[in-house]
């Protein structure tokens, strides 16, 4: 019988980030090429008064991502028309590729974030944190042989996510999110 390394058991037991990370360099390990290393932004989050940083590692068809984000979330994106949503966090992300990174993927993601919500009209806020976890899927166009462009959504569970209230108000929320975004890269 095959057992995974102490290691690899003592840190897949802690925690759910920690179980993907353990994951993702198991997986690793069993590549056959020597890691890419690759950059990444979200230009969306631009737009969102925000900002996305992420570094990743590709192996053959496996890429682990490591990354930052923030953004103001738009009214008509979380349904809450006298609310103001600020996000920040950082990501996991666990990607199968069908050649070589390029082309169709899918994959896992593990989010931790703190949102600030904030009553428009008293401008009071509440801050809360959240683990947010599901998979993704995505196609990764090669514009040059460095540079891509990667559209993909993520769909995920709030595993932490209760209800919200300032000033008697309640931010209405759901455990399920939907995540569509475009992410331009620079592979080296």
């Amino acid at each position: 019988m095959h057992r995974a390394p102490k290691a690899f058991r003592t840190i897949a037991s802690t925690s759910p980030a920690r179980t993907l990370a353990a994951a993702c360099l198991l997986a690793a390990g069993t590549a056959h090429a020597g890691p890419t290393v690759e950059l990444e932004t979200d230009p969306v989050a631009l737009f969102l008064r925000g900002g996305s940083g992420h570094v990743a590692l590709a192996f053959d068809h496996v890429r682990f991502n490591l990354g930052v984000f923030g953004a103001r979330v738009p009214k008509f994106f979380h349904g809450n028309d006298d609310w103001t949503q600020s996000t920040l966090g950082m990501s996991a992300k666990l990607d199968y590729f069908g050649s070589d990174v390029r082309g169709l993927f899918a994959g896992l993601e593990l989010n931790v974030t703190r949102n600030r919500y904030t009553l428009d009209e008293t401008g009071q806020h509440v801050v809360g944190a959240d683990v947010a976890v599901g998979p993704r899927i995505g196609y990764r166009f090669a514009v040059t042989d460095h540079l891509y462009i990667t559209p993909w959504v993520g769909v995920s569970y709030s595993v932490f996510q209760d209800a919200v209230e300032v000033d008697g108000r309640e931010f209405e929320t759901s455990r399920f999110g939907f995540f569509p975004t475009v992410h331009l890269g620079y592979r080296f």
